[in-house]
Parts: structure tokens; C-alpha cells; sequence
């Protein structure tokens, strides 16, 4: 599904246009306010993803749109990637050629940082030019920032905890392939060693698209009943709290209850190893 693959992506581009080493290339090479433009561009294009995902099914425009994104977030992410790597093969170069902090403090900026050639310009001012029009299609097209996109409440919060592993199979069509492949994945990771005694399953997606769904297949499956001694469901949320999550654990298996977090920590290690 291409909301996936682009959630995903756009996640990745974030981090690296937040990242110091590209912050300090944009800088030195005057392009701060173009890379501004694409952080804002790629936000209020993430924030629509959802709206997208549901409308593309029947809206050839949408489904087109959502292309149009997913090749330009692989350009973005190629052009990011050559300046990176750019960056490194200078820092490379002048620290084999013996070049000292301070002596590089008197080399002209011209110098060091990149050339400001034709070529990178016209890719940034491009790509500005096609994040700025997938910005104004998005609202020709109708794509509004949904309730997944928005900032959650406590009352989200806390409603997501009472999300049960209860799911009958008939009802969901569709997601036989996935819950095979995660299957797979997780019978393997139970039988191989492991150094840090836990392997984890990670199961990835835009909110909506069905991951606590997929959850609770393989929790019901007979494969993984069959596999694995102890179970428990347990729903983390945004708001990470160790002591609820570790006592629910521990509840869910020995149907116990403790109040101090250390001899809850101990009893459910304990129970573990058992």
C-alpha cells in the first residue's frame, strides 16, 4: 500500500532534514530557506496521508497524487543522501590531508563547503516547485488533515487502552498474506537465540489501516498459541508509563496484583524465567 510506504519515507526525510549535518550543509551553502520550504511543504502533505489512503480507492486523481508523492519522496531522499554523502567525502579529504580545526578556520568558505553549482540549485529550486504544487493539488482534491494526523488527547489515550486481543476472523477480509508473513516472523524470531532474551515484531502503519487488527490475529492464531507458553495483551499508548504496562503484563499472566513497582518488576521476572 503506497500510504505505508510513504508514512515511512516521509518519516525518514524528517529525521534527515532535522539532522545537524545537513543543517550545518544547508547553512554553508545558503539554501536554509529552501530546506525550510520542503520541511513545511512535506508536513502539510504528511498531515493529509490518511484522508488520501481512503479517498484513493476510488479517486484516480487521489491515486495519481499519491504517486506523483512517492517519486518525488524518492528524489528528495536521493538528493538528501548525495549531500550527505558529499558532506563526508570532504570532511574525509581534509582530515587525510592532515588539516587542523584551526587552520581550516582560516580557509575561505568558498573553499570547503560545496560548490554552489547550477546543478544542486536546479534540483533544489525543482524540487520546491513540485512540493509547492502537490501542496495546492492536495487541496484542489479535497484532502483534509484527519483525526489520525491530529494531536491526541488524553481521552484518545485512554481509549486505545481498552482495546481488547477479542477479534473474530470471518469478519476480516483481506489481510490472510500479511498475517502469514508476520507469522512467519515471529515463529522464526521465537526459535532462534537471542542475546537480549526478546525479539520483537514490529508491525508499521499510518493510524487506521488496521495494525491493532493484524495484532489480533496472530494473538488468536492456534500457531502462536501453540508456540509460545505466555501470552499477554498489553496496550502501550503514547503516554508510556512502566509501572501500568509491567503490572498489566503481570496481571494478564498470573492474574495477580502488586502495588510496589520493584517486587512487581521481581514477580513478573520470576514469573517469566518460571
Amino acid at each position: 500500500m503506497a500510504e505505508l510506504v510513504l508514512s515511512a519515507l516521509l518519516t525518514v526525510l524528517f529525521e534527515k532534514l532535522a539532522s545537524t549535518a545537513l543543517k550545518r550543509i544547508a547553512r554553508n551553502n545558503g539554501i536554509d530557506a529552501e530546506i525550510k520550504k520542503w520541511q513545511r511543504s512535506l508536513i502539510q502533505i504528511h498531515g493529509v496521508l490518511a484522508d488520501a489512503s481512503r479517498k484513493e480507492v476510488t479517486s484516480t486523481p487521489v491515486k495519481r497524487w499519491l504517486n506523483d508523492l512517492q517519486h518525488l519522496a524518492y528524489d528528495i531522499d536521493d538528493v538528501l543522501d548525495g549531500w550527505l554523502t558529499e558532506a563526508m567525502q570532504h570532511e574525509s579529504t581534509h582530515e587525510s590531508e592532515g588539516i587542523s580545526n584551526k587552520v581550516r578556520k582560516l580557509i575561505p568558505t568558498c573553499c570547503t563547503n560545496f560548490s554552489r553549482n547550477t546543478s544542486m540549485h536546479d534540483k533544489l529550486y525543482s524540487i520546491t516547485a513540485k512540493l509547492k504544487d502537490l501542496v495546492e493539488e492536495k487541496a484542489a482534491l479535497g484532502l483534509s488533515l484527519t483525526e489520525d494526523s491530529r494531536p491526541r488527547n488524553n481521552n484518545n489515550i485512554n481509549n486505545r487502552r481498552f482495546q481488547s486481543s477479542v477479534v473474530d476472523p470471518s469478519s476480516i477480509v483481506g489481510r490472510q498474506a500479511q498475517k502469514e508473513a508476520l507469522l512467519q516472523q515471529l515463529l522464526l524470531l521465537g526459535d532462534e537465540p537471542c542475546d537480549q532474551k526478546f525479539s520483537i515484531v514490529p508491525i508499521v502503519g499510518m493510524g487506521g489501516v488496521g495494525k491493532t487488527t493484524l495484532a489480533r490475529l496472530l494473538y488468536d492464531d492456534q500457531h502462536v498459541k501453540d508456540h509460545f507458553e505466555l501470552k499477554a495483551w498489553v496496550c502501550v499508548s503514547d503516554e508510556f508509563d512502566s509501572f501500568r504496562i509491567s503490572k498489566e503484563i503481570f496481571q494478564s499472566m498470573a492474574n495477580k496484583e502488586v502495588s510496589d513497582f520493584n517486587r512487581l518488576q521481581e514477580a513478573l521476572r520470576d514469573h517469566v524465567k518460571g
